[in-house]
């Protein structure tokens, strides 16, 4: 008990500002900043008051007639006699009354006091608005500096994109170009084996080139779709068989293109735009699909073999003998979907649609055969 009490002694004795031993010093130092200015103006009140009321206290040493609260008991009058001889002998008896103004009352001090202290309290109120006003403005002044230069770093670094993009197309029309590669793509089994190593060893820089792009540009799905457009328009997919696999090709808008027998395997397609694409015989094996957008899209006889198409939009698709097997496909919508002779043995459907689907002799999860009713005649 001896100890708590003087532990609080001891804690009573500390300023105020350490006793928060939760606040950090920043905070501490902010808090003494800020209240520094009401102190002083607090400090100066208190003087001012004290020195008034000493003065009222003492004695009228310096206003005479006393220091009183009101006028009339601060005034004295002081009566003199004096008798005088004339010139002639006769006596001469004079009072003279001298009135003594106290001057200043407490009050009177009162009020003078007043205004100097109202100009103090305004003064320093309007410094504080001052102050306050200033530290907006300069808020203001660094965001509106930091969005500025946010703004320029993005302008820099989409030029900086936009170099590497251009980078990327002339390197890989020189190398088109140079190496004849299409010319001895389409010779097919009369090239030579020279030209054969040359046409793969292209290849393998082609693909070593577009996979580093496409990683830069991971967040960018503008120029990743502008590189594989590049790609297919230039043929350099379908006639040189460039292997996309594993390639990171997400959200990239990819609609009505023709990636027929392309190997996009374990590429990442998620929440890109395929549809109305053309996939036919396409390898997407552990392809990740899901939230793509794949409605119309031609996947008849393609490898989906444990790709994750969730929550993918497969309505009115045509996976006609796909190859479904292990296939992640809940909350799928595969409305209307042309499922005949596809294999989905061993695939996810739960909460996938399937309303309105075609099935003829489509391998179902459980490894029955399902085929489709046909519709009744009204």
């Amino acid at each position: 008990m001896r100890l708590f009490k003087k532990k609080k002694q001891r804690l009573a004795s500390q300023p105020l500002l350490l006793q928060l031993p939760n606040i950090s010093v920043k905070a501490k130092l902010t808090f003494w900043a800020k209240s520094k200015g009401i102190r002083l103006t607090i400090q100066w009140l208190i003087f001012l008051l004290a020195l008034i009321a000493l003065v009222g206290l003492s004695k009228p040493v310096l206003w005479p007639g006393g220091f009183g609260i009101e006028k009339g008991e601060s005034r004295s009058t002081k009566t003199i006699e004096k008798v005088e001889k004339d010139p002639k002998g006769n006596t001469t008896k004079t009072v003279e009354t001298i009135k003594i103004d106290a001057g200043k009352t407490l009050w009177d001090w009162l009020s003078l006091l007043g205004v100097p202290t109202s100009l103090a309290i305004l003064g320093y109120r309007l410094q504080q608005l001052q102050q306050k006003r200033a530290e907006v403005l300069a808020r203001e002044q660094r965001e509106r500096d930091e969005a500025l230069a946010k703004e320029q770093r993005q302008i820099a670094a989409d030029e900086t994109k936009e170099e590497v993009l251009q980078v990327y197309f002339d390197r890989l029309s020189v190398l088109l170009v140079d190496k004849n590669l299409m010319a001895i793509a389409a010779k097919g089994e009369e090239a030579t084996a020279e030209d054969r190593e040359l046409l793969d060893s292209a290849v393998d820089v082609i693909r070593a080139r577009t996979l580093s792009i496409l990683r830069r540009f991971e967040s960018d799905p503008e120029r990743k779709t502008s590189v594989i457009r590049f790609l297919l328009e230039a043929d350099i997919v379908s006639k040189l068989k460039l292997d996309l696999g594993a390639a990171d090709l997400g959200a990239a808008n990819l609609g009505a293109a023709n990636l027929g027998a392309a190997n996009l395997g374990a590429a990442n397609l998620s929440k890109a735009n395929l549809r109305f694409a053309d996939l036919r015989f396409a390898n997407l094996s552990a392809a990740n699909l899901s939230d793509a957008d794949l409605s119309f899209a031609n996947l008849s006889a393609a490898n989906l073999s444990d790709a994750d198409l969730g929550c993918a939009d497969l309505s009115k698709a045509n996976l006609r003998a796909a190859d479904l097997r292990e296939a992640n496909l809940s909350k799928a919508d595969l409305g209307k979907a042309d499922l005949s002779k596809a294999n989905l043995r061993f695939a996810d459907l739960r909460f996938a649609d399937l309303s309105d689907a075609i099935f003829e002799k489509t391998v179902m999860p459980n490894g029955e055969l399902k085929t489709s009713e046909p519709p009744q005649a009204d």
